[in-house]
């Protein structure tokens, strides 16, 4: 059944536009595609000291799409009212290296020709619970404070804390933006997903790709006009 709502997610996105407009739509794909795929693929067949497992093994395309993005361009697409896919994560995350296969296929499956990615972090602030007290040990960037603020609602709250005030941006997450608003946010793999160190099943896989694939219909479905020869 999940395969079936997977095939008529694929189509209802083909028939759509699906060709992503931004203000650093002119720099060079190719460049960055295979930067990502060297960042990524290089910790394959490692040992993850800081999570005491071997990393989780990823295969990416050198025709990939995915465009590095700063923050400032990020904010800059957002005020200008663009439609984009945004990526946050960094190459040792497992939970991202869990993702990206099935994210990058849901990509694919739409015509979606860029992936834009935003690798922030060493610009999150870092706080802990120590005697009923919670302290700062790092502080975050003030574009890491902007993101929080722009994220708004999306933003999720700070763990182990006890303060649902405070937020946080835990990787990966996904941003879906139509016409430089957020429409929709994927953080993690899927729920049913406990160990990320036991690869997902083809049925997890099909749910996490249908609620992507979702997702990006919500961006680029409807976002573009034929008549007007405008790219979504």
């Amino acid at each position: 059944m999940k395969k079936i709502i997977l095939i008529l997610m694929t189509a209802m996105l083909l028939c759509g536009c699906t060709n992503t407009s931004s203000s650093v739509d002119e720099q060079p794909k190719n460049s960055d595609a295979m930067k990502f795929k060297e960042e990524y693929e290089i910790h394959n067949g490692e040992f993850d000291d800081k999570r005491g497992h071997n990393y989780i093994e990823v295969e990416i395309s050198e025709d990939n799409p995915v465009v590095y993005l700063t923050m400032a361009e990020l904010f800059k697409m957002m005020e200008e009212e663009k439609s984009a896919i945004v990526y946050f994560g960094f190459p040792e995350c497992p939970w991202c290296r869990t993702l990206l296969p099935s994210l990058l296929s849901a990509l694919d499956a739409g015509g979606i020709e860029r992936l834009y990615y935003i690798n922030n972090y060493d610009e999150r602030d870092l706080k802990e619970l120590k005697d009923g007290e919670i302290v700062t040990t790092q502080q975050g960037s003030d574009d890491y404070y902007k993101l929080l603020e722009v994220l708004g609602d999306y933003a999720q709250t700070y763990a182990g804390l006890g303060d649902e005030t405070i937020k946080h941006v835990y990787y990966p997450t996904v941003l879906f933006i139509k016409n430089g608003e957020i429409v929709a946010m994927h953080t993690g793999t899927v729920d049913s997903q406990e160990d990320v160190w036991t690869e997902i099943s083809e049925d997890q896989k099909n749910e996490l790709e249908t609620e992507l694939m979702e997702k990006i219909n919500m961006v680029y479905m409807g976002a573009c006009s034929i008549d007007e020869g405008q790219g979504c």
